[in-house]
């Protein structure tokens, strides 16, 4: 085959011709091409002026606007030999390691671009795949990352956008989430929001967080915090929303004595101080004397465990007279009494509940939290009839037989009391304590309250009938 050129096509190598003198001189200038071109490695690509002391084979990528030596040799490969620099003029597709930067560059006809910036399009088939860590045989994709953010074109009925979800670690284990956000306004955050708790939150605008969903790593309960739970038992205060008056109690009234009911489970501390309230929105807003007023919770209701106080309002509150910030926890003990008081301000919805995270208030249904306030406090009267009225709705009527010369007569309650009550007796006609009306008309002073338990009692009094006709209120209070 004849050789039409003096030159290799592509490194552009001499060829030696027929019959040529000095055969070797090419042959060397063939071989300084290859040694300079072969397994390309430069030193830099940036370098205009040709170092002062090169060595022996050192290889640099001429700099744009390159003087002495290099003058109009931009983007050559320059090699030293012999003491004196070679350049080559680069064709497309070279590629060369810069050892200075650690990567490869190709030349694309007008630049040596790095191999990094030119993202593949796809990929495809990979056995496996390693971001930040190695991927094997078990884990065909690994990464290690604090940061990641993966994005999705979407088009719906909202319009079209960018769906992103981002991986964020703020510099500790316990702040973890994956946050997932969209072009128009929605978000989402799963994980370890600044906290222990594993939860779902939702935001309209990326800065406010609404808790949706909350996991206790502790006991593994899950708890919807802005779900209204109707039947709940979350809040160990009774007639929180204070709507249960069995008293008939108003609002800014004055205690006689200190220690006094007012609402149904709840006592001004100090004598003459006075509970008072506005309403709205289905629950009462509270104004707390600077005494306090205060709620005993059975300790049969208290599991030991770390508990959460909440509330909306201005009032200080301690548990067991130990101060409580609003949100704050504290410890208590199984089975025993916990004294919940709030002083000097308002006070509205509060909450004390098993965890360390407030949960939204649980609104439990008015006939429950009655029933609840009747274990500790329960009446004959009408709900908003006040005891000692003389009142003829909700009487307790009954025939009575004359055993010597005492009348006997029954009480059932309707909720089972906490322990044996105080029951005070008042006649419906005139409303005084201590007395039954009889019929035909008469008002009988009663001679004392038998066999009081949790379920009713006995009263007595003295007629000369034998049987009697009586009706009669009844109050029974087994407070803390």
């Amino acid at each position: 085959m004849a050789i039409a050129s003096e030159t290799t096509a592509n490194l552009k190598l001499p060829y030696i011709a027929a019959g040529q003198a000095q055969k070797h001189v090419t042959h060397n200038e063939a071989l300084h091409m290859l040694d300079a071109l072969v397994q390309l490695a430069v030193a830099d690509t940036d370098r205009t002026v040709p170092p002062a002391d090169p060595a022996e084979g050192a290889r640099h990528i001429v700099g744009e606007g390159a003087t002495d030596a290099w003058t109009g040799r931009d983007h050559h490969v320059a090699i030293f030999v012999d003491g004196g620099w070679l350049t080559f003029a680069p064709a497309p597709g070279w590629m060369a390691y810069v050892t200075g930067e650690g990567r490869l560059r190709v030349w694309t006809g007008t630049e040596w671009a790095t191999m990094q910036d030119d993202t593949p399009t796809e990929l495809h088939n990979l056995a496996a795949l390693g971001v930040g860590t190695r991927a094997d045989e078990v884990n065909g994709f690994a990464a290690k990352l604090e940061n990641a953010l993966w994005s999705a074109k979407y088009t719906g009925e909202g319009g079209s956008g960018t769906l992103r979800m981002a991986l964020n670690k703020e510099g500790s284990a316990d702040t973890v989430s994956l946050i997932f956000n969209s072009d128009w306004s929605g978000r989402a955050e799963i994980g370890l929001a600044g906290s222990d708790h594993f939860e779902i939150k939702v935001s309209e605008d990326g800065s406010l967080w609404t808790p949706a969903l909350r996991i206790d790593p502790a006991s593994g309960a899950v708890t919807l915090p802005q779900t209204r739970q109707e039947c709940g038992l979350r809040n160990l205060l009774i007639n929180a929303r204070g709507l249960v008056n069995q008293r008939g109690y108003v609002s800014g009234t004055a205690t006689a004595a200190a220690g006094r009911y007012t609402l149904d489970r709840w006592r001004v501390v100090a004598a003459g101080q006075a509970l008072a309230w506005t309403e709205a929105n289905g629950y009462r807003t509270f104004t707390a004397p600077a005494g306090g007023v205060e709620q005993v919770i059975e300790g049969l209701d208290v599991v030991a465990g770390t508990y959460v106080l909440s509330w909306n309002g201005t009032a200080s509150a301690s548990v067991n007279g130990a101060a409580v910030a609003k949100g704050g926890t504290v410890s208590l003990a199984g089975g025993a009494n916990v004294t919940v008081r709030f002083s000097g301000g308002t006070f509205a919805l509060p909450q004390l509940e098993h965890g360390t995270v407030p949960s939204a208030f649980e609104v439990r249904p008015f006939s429950q939290e009655l029933i609840m306030c009747q274990r500790y406090f329960e009446k004959s009267y009408n709900l908003e009839v006040a005891p000692g009225t003389a009142s003829q709705m909700g009487r307790r009527n009954q025939n009575t037989f004359q055993i010597a010369t005492n009348h006997r007569a029954d009480i059932p309650f309707r909720v089972i009391k906490r322990a044996a009550p105080t029951v005070t007796i008042y006649n419906p006609t005139t409303g005084a304590a201590g007395q039954v009306r009889a019929q035909p008309d008469a008002d009988i002073t009663i001679g004392g309250v038998y066999v009081p338990g949790g379920a009713g009692c006995m009263i007595d009094f003295v007629t000369t009938a034998t049987t009697q006709a009586v009706y009669w209120h009844w109050v029974a209070e087994a407070e803390l």
